[in-house]
């Protein structure tokens, strides 16, 4: 059949009008499932619908944003691993020139990773995301990058980076945009508490208060009263933390079921380190009253059972205490011990000695010891900083083993003052026979005195003799602390930091630096090891215990059986 060529251009006229329109119209279908699916954030099924609406078009750009919306769904669920499964097949859909879809994406895979504690993972991830930004030239992307890629170094315990990257990222924040700065406050506080530098935390809580407060930002304001309330607990200014909590539950109209849970949770075990047992259960039952489905979760679980114990313990009803800690410890790991439940043996530990049953708490804190040392070269540093924070071990260690330590000085007392009893009832019958004895008596402890005098002199001249010629008296710390041997009482091993008390100080300066990289130079200068964690000056000595160093400050310090019984082995004036 004969077509004109007026016809084909018609034809081919018509062709292309009707694609443009059906181009406009499918675009205009994409938009508005986006909007929509945006404006239902948070709801599970909504997102999975219009996520599946878009999959459904024949569009990469479209189905990767239907695949990012059905990783949202799963995250809602807190199902992460399948979110994490979505993203990844809408990362490989993603146009080469989408980078602003892109970056979407990289960001939730990232915030996926972090929450499954998959650090490496998160960190390679932020890295990639930062190269984008910087790419894109987008600052406010560089600033969340960086903020990502310091969490991720936070997790894996590279703490002096990951302030770098988060400082860095709060710098750009606070020319672009203020409305992300209260989280990173927050993060910048978080990452000092993991440095072991709570007291450094507290203006960066309170900074990221008052900057929740100016954005008019609910969330980050009832985070940041949170944060505040539990920062201060850790600090043991109660009376503080019990008003942040309270302050919370003012707003209890705007506090979600779950964060009503905690701070009713928090308040009990605040009532009950106050002694106010009624008080704590009051809100141990408005914590129950709430109903929440996952109250069976093991985290949740733990958090009930913990306070019920304490409350236990505060009824004497310790028998009951022992009942809650086995139930902590049965669910979680199957009863086997993890970084999360771990922190339970040493409560036992402390159950027993309240118990007076000393043999099973010395028995349940060295079960406890052997553990935490055999955790303490795992590269998750976070999570055991946070339980050490959270459940203030260092402290109920040392409160422990004082304690403890105590009791045998105490048994070891009765037995002698026994056996002078004894002594008295037959000395009143041989008078004569018990004086010439307390006369022998008081020569050899006379004599005893003065050799222990002597070996004391002895120890201060060998100290002074076996010190090299140029041996320092100072240490440089960080490349620009001096610091004096003679000035310096101890120093701690905090895993990879070097804690140095300094007699006049009240806060220790801290190097990140490994004990065995420093104890040749400390023990050429007077300094003796008598802890895998602890050196001391011995200059600074005051007397020994049997599981004690006391200082002439009066800090107690650990003396392990292990170089207890090296040093005495070596004959060290200390210990003969």
């Amino acid at each position: 059949m004969f077509i004109s060529n007026n016809t084909k251009r018609v034809t081919l006229f018509l062709l292309c009008f009707f694609s443009t329109l059906i181009c406009y119209s499918q675009q205009d279908l994409i938009n508005n499932y986006v909007r929509k699916a945006r404006g239902n954030f948070g709801k599970q099924d909504s997102l999975k619908h219009y996520g599946n609406l878009l999959i459904a078009i024949k569009d990469s750009s479209a189905q990767a944003q239907g695949y990012l919306f059905n990783a949202h769904a799963m995250r809602t669920v807190n199902k992460v691993d399948s979110a994490i499964y979505y993203s990844s097949k809408a990362n490989n859909l993603v146009p080469n020139k989408g980078l602003r879809l892109k970056t979407r994406v990289i960001n939730f895979t990232t915030s996926c990773f972090l929450a499954t504690r998959k650090f490496e993972l998160a960190l390679k991830e932020a890295t990639l995301l930062e190269q984008i930004a910087l790419k894109m030239k987008d600052e406010r992307q560089l600033a969340a990058a960086l903020s990502l890629k310091a969490r991720a170094q936070d997790g894996l315990g590279d703490f002096e980076k990951a302030m770098k990257n988060i400082v860095k990222a709060v710098n750009i924040q606070e020319k672009v945009d203020s409305r992300p700065l209260a989280n990173m406050y927050t993060q910048i506080a978080i990452t000092y508490n993991h440095m072991n530098q709570p007291a450094l935390s507290l203006p960066w809580f309170k900074k990221s208060l008052e900057q929740a407060v100016k954005n008019k930002n609910v969330r980050s304001e009832l985070n940041a009263i949170n944060n505040l309330a539990s920062h201060y607990h850790l600090l043991k200014n109660i009376d503080s933390s019990k008003f942040y909590y309270s302050k919370l539950l003012q707003k209890e109209n705007q506090l979600n079921p779950f964060q009503k849970m905690g701070a009713y949770l928090s308040l009990a075990r605040i009532n009950v380190d106050m002694g106010e047992v009624d008080k704590a259960i009051k809100h141990l039952e408005l914590a129950k009253t709430l109903n929440l489905p996952n109250i069976k979760n093991s985290n949740t679980a733990i958090s009930f059972l913990s306070i019920e114990q304490k409350i236990a313990r505060k009824k004497e009803d310790f028998e009951l205490a022992e009942v809650f800690i086995d139930s902590i410890m049965s669910i979680t790991n199957n009863g086997e011990l993890n970084q999360i439940n771990y922190p339970f043996l040493l409560e036992k530990a402390t159950l027993y000695e309240e118990k007076k049953e000393y043999e099973k708490a010395f028995k349940t804190l060295n079960k406890y010891t052997v553990f935490k040392d055999s955790i303490d070269n795992n590269t998750n540093l976070a999570i055991i900083q946070n339980s050490a924070d959270f459940y203030q071990l260092e402290e109920k260690e040392e409160d422990l083993l004082i304690a403890l330590t105590e009791n045998e000085s105490s048994q070891n007392t009765i037995i002698w003052l026994s056996i002078i009893g004894i002594l008295i009832i037959i000395a009143l019958l041989f008078l004569f026979k018990r004086y010439r004895n307390s006369k022998i008596r008081e020569k050899e402890l006379e004599k005893k005195h003065k050799e222990i005098l002597v070996s004391f002199e002895k120890l201060q001249e060998q100290i002074i003799d076996n010190k090299k010629p140029n041996a320092p008296d100072h240490i440089l710390l960080n490349s620009k602390h001096i610091v004096k041997l003679d000035q310096l009482e101890y120093v701690k091993s905090e895993g990879h930091y070097l804690d140095y008390f300094i007699e006049g100080t009240s806060l220790p300066l801290t190097e990140r630096s490994a004990l065995k990289e420093r104890i040749n130079q400390l023990e050429t200068s007077g300094f003796l090891q008598v802890h895998r964690s602890y050196v001391i000056n011995i200059k600074k000595v005051k007397t020994i215990h049997s599981a004690l160093v006391i200082m002439e400050t009066g800090n107690k310090i650990p003396l392990s059986r292990t170089f207890k019984q090296r040093l005495k082995e070596e004959d060290h004036p200390l210990f003969t």
